[in-house]
């Protein structure tokens, strides 16, 4: 493998054929400074997503006409399942991957 000019690599074949494959462009900064931000992101907004529901919590009890403690205790039993699973589904991302769980929770949410 010959390195030419201008990121482009020259491979040798067998016959004395060439094939030209280009090297994407560098980033002028470490791209693991990318995936720490788009995690950044990515937490920031889910943890706010989550949160969001005590902004949310008065309207909906004039919205419905719920009962505070019943509504309350809805979402304290959603953030007490979620933390009880979340070693489950870790482990199922270490053996099997993220695609897998990612799907098999797409698949769960239509029944509910």
């Amino acid at each position: 493998m010959d390195h030419g000019r201008r990121g482009i690599q020259v491979l040798r074949l067998v016959r004395g054929q060439s094939l030209k494959v280009s090297t994407p462009p560098r980033l002028p900064f470490f791209y693991g400074w990318v995936i720490v931000a788009v995690a950044f992101v990515t937490m920031g907004l889910g943890a706010n997503a989550r949160t969001a529901f005590s902004l949310l919590f008065p309207p909906i009890l004039d919205e419905f006409g719920w009962e505070r403690g019943l509504t309350a205790g809805a979402f304290s039993f959603g953030f007490l399942v979620s933390a009880v699973l979340s070693p489950f589904v870790g482990r199922l991302m270490d053996r099997h991957g993220p695609r897998v769980v990612i799907e098999m929770g797409v698949g769960l949410i239509p029944p509910g």
